[in-house]
């Protein structure tokens, strides 16, 4: 990753999985474990965000496909309603 570059969801995973593993293997000095679990909630909301995103534009894309499958019905019941 460049600078100025923002890391992927895949990136910002990968360092909470690494985060949970070093909760879960233990031995860390308590401050330590402390910051290590305030960086895995800080990733975590960080993932939530990007996949709150990516469902949103999936959503808008979906509405704007099903929008455009309709427009052609709704062209064609137009033309049939025409004297």
């Amino acid at each position: 990753m460049t600078e100025g570059q923002q890391p992927t969801f895949e990136e910002i995973y990968a360092a909470l999985e690494a985060a949970v593993q070093r909760l879960e293997t233990g031995g860390l000095p308590l401050a330590e474990a402390i910051a290590v679990y305030e960086e895995g909630v800080r990733l975590a909301q960080q993932c939530r965000a990007l996949l709150d995103a990516a469902e949103l534009r999936v959503t808008t894309l979906a509405a704007e496909l099903d929008g455009m499958m309709l427009r052609p019905l709704l062209d064609s019941e137009e033309d049939d309603e025409e004297p």
